[in-house]
């Protein structure tokens, strides 16, 4: 699934803006897409802070308290790819800089015609990108799509009930898969460290090896078996 997420003040704009996003993702291919749209941005900003997989982003940048959660957003979803929307009130100064560095800019007033030419080649971009890193993503397919989870993103894989769960902090993704084959092919960044579970070796915050257990970013505690014992020790 490929989420998108658009801020824009103007309601009427956004009601615009959600009919020629749908209609340009429909036309580039059968990936499943989330949107949300929010005018008002105390609710943005609310689903942001709950949100930790986000592809792409389109925000107006004419409210001035927006710029700092845009250098926010871009520090935790450093591969989204983010459209402006900006007016004349607003020097391009304020939001072409590297801490924001947005892949795209929809600058009122515009016609259909050129935000639909924006879009179009904000989307094509994205999913282009995504095919060339696939080996940085695990792919879920469905028969509804594909959802492309970051591997950086990733806290832990977990087998149960005859599937392996994929949890990211927020959220948990099921699929029919082996712990055992995922052991293999996942890369250096991933340990397994039980017979259920592997885990990101790069959100290990603690080793709790008098209670044979493994503390990751955010508290979750994953169990250590004493098989993979040294091996943890050992990172």
């Amino acid at each position: 699934m490929i989420t998108c997420m658009t801020y824009d003040s103007c309601k009427e704009e956004v009601k615009g803006l959600e009919e020629m996003m749908k209609d340009e993702a429909a036309f580039l291919g059968n990936d499943e897409w989330r949107f949300l749209f929010f005018h008002k941005l105390s609710e943005f900003l609310e689903k942001l802070a709950g949100t930790d997989l986000l592809d792409l982003s389109c925000v107006d940048v004419t409210q001035v308290e927006v710029i700092p959660k845009l250098g926010e957003m871009r520090k935790t979803f450093q591969q989204m790819m983010l459209m402006v929307i900006a007016d004349e009130s607003v020097s391009p100064m304020v939001y072409l800089k590297p801490t924001i560095a947005p892949n795209a800019l929809l600058l009122r007033p515009y016609t259909k015609e050129e935000a639909v030419e924006v879009i179009r080649e904000l989307f094509r971009v994205y999913l282009e990108q995504t095919d060339k890193k696939a080996d940085e993503v695990y792919v879920i397919e469905a028969r509804d799509g594909k959802t492309y989870l970051p591997y950086h993103q990733i806290l832990y894989f977990e087998a149960r009930e005859k599937k392996v769960f994929i949890n990211t902090g927020f959220e948990e993704y099921a699929v029919y898969e082996t712990i055992d084959s995922l052991d293999e092919a996942l890369g250096d960044d991933f340990v397994r460290c039980h017979r259920s579970y592997i885990v990101n070796k790069n959100k290990i915050k603690k080793l709790l090896l008098g209670k044979n257990l493994i503390e990751l970013e955010g508290g979750h505690m994953i169990p250590l078996s004493r098989s993979y014992r040294n091996t943890i020790k050992n990172l």
